[in-house]
């Protein structure tokens, strides 16, 4: 495991912030005017030429790009990081033919008009973004687009060369990731990938998954808000960690919401998010797991709310429809104050000695609002361990 320098983030010389975006006092985006004085490249501008009417903008781009940024080749890094400026896309549909390079990327910005209002589409090889590199950067108001269902649309990568800030610590605000292999694969080069956010972000279509952490330091990623939809997966931490998924909206993943395949010695917390799709989350390898009011509203059948494989998993306040908690060889798992709607609920096979279920007051045949089978069961206080099932009366003192 890599160490992390902490490095300071500086202002940016009295300039306001609102709603996310740069705003003169009049209310329109000092970007719409770029004024040279102020650090802002607006890919529009003539010297770099992109239009955003649906014609070739990849040399325009990535011309802007390099005046904001450096070139590929000679990147500002670390080293130049006040030289950077700040990249804006007005309203347009700005269709590329190959991805365009960002490298070694120290405390960028990049920013779009809106998601629905700046589009960036690729419709021949490859994704949208490409970095080697890439920390404290900011990306807003974009959406991405790729036909290409072998690569990420926004690869956020890292060789492992010096120069740059490495891969970590970067914010992802109101995107739109659409189509790809991934809608973001984080690490896969193999090296970092950790302190990512993504706030009110859409994922749709991806082929594999819409995010993806692809290596053991690719640590301590969170999702907040934003929705996935229509993926084969909604996000795959297949090797490093995505520790807080929160009040995201899951629809019509093909196989999971949510699958863990590995962690770094982290937990997962997965709190207040609702899913239309048929199967929400599987954990594997030990991953300790709190899943914490959540609603799993599809109808459909088969279904799984829940697949835990070998892990100590923790869930409360949680309603499923349809769905059942299917328990994996080596599982430890504990289910307080939820409401199943299938009597079946909860399915495991041969307990090992070590392996406990501890359950309290949960409600199944029926959920708060449906009760189709009559009157719903409960259960007080249970334990279920391989020698049989314990329930607990709850006495008065």
């Amino acid at each position: 495991m890599q160490r992390r320098t902490l490095m300071g983030i500086g202002g940016f010389g009295g300039l306001a912030l609102a709603g996310g975006s740069l705003l003169a006092a009049t209310g329109r985006a000092h970007a719409d005017d770029s004024p040279q004085n102020v650090g802002f490249v607006n890919v529009k501008d003539p010297q770099f030429g992109a239009r955003g009417d649906g014609s070739d903008d990849t040399a325009a781009i990535q011309a802007a790009v390099n005046s904001c940024f450096g070139s590929p080749a000679a990147p500002h890094g670390s080293a130049a990081v006040s030289k950077n400026g700040v990249l804006y896309f007005p309203p347009g549909i700005y269709r590329i033919t190959a991805p365009i390079e960002l490298t070694k990327l120290h405390g960028c910005r990049i920013l779009g008009s809106g998601r629905t209002t700046t589009r960036i589409v690729n419709e021949t090889h490859g994704g949208v973004f490409a970095t080697n590199g890439c920390g404290y950067s900011h990306f807003e108001g974009l959406c991405l687009i790729s036909s290409d269902n072998n690569n990420a649309v926004f690869d956020l990568n890292w060789d492992g060369t010096p120069g740059g800030a490495a891969l970590q610590s970067n914010t992802f605000i109101d995107m739109f990731f659409d189509g790809g292999a991934y809608g973001v694969d984080i690490g896969a080069g193999g090296f970092m990938g950790s302190e990512n956010i993504f706030v009110n972000c859409f994922w749709y279509r991806s082929a594999m998954a819409g995010l993806k952490t692809s290596n053991f330091n690719a640590c301590q990623n969170t999702v907040v808000g934003g929705n996935l939809q229509a993926c084969n997966m909604g996000i795959w931490v297949s090797r490093g960690s995505v520790t807080m998924i929160e009040s995201v909206g899951f629809q019509l993943q093909k196989e999971w919401d949510i699958r863990v395949d590995n962690s770094a010695n982290d937990t997962i917390n997965v709190i207040g998010c609702r899913t239309e799709s048929p199967n929400f989350m599987q954990i594997k390898n030990y991953v300790h797991a709190v899943v914490l009011g959540c609603t799993h509203a599809a109808s459909a059948d088969p279904s799984t709310f829940l697949q835990p494989g070998r892990c100590p998993t923790t869930v409360e306040r949680c309603v499923s429809i349809d769905g059942q908690i299917d328990l994996d060889a080596e599982a430890r798992l504990t289910v307080r104050g939820c409401s199943f709607g299938r009597k079946d609920w909860l399915s495991y096979g041969t307990l090992y000695p070590n392996q406990v279920i501890e359950l309290e007051d949960i409600q199944y045949g029926g959920t708060p609002n449906s009760h189709p089978n009559g009157v719903p069961l409960q259960i007080a206080k249970q334990r279920i361990t391989s020698e049989g099932t314990f329930d607990y009366m709850v006495k008065r003192a």
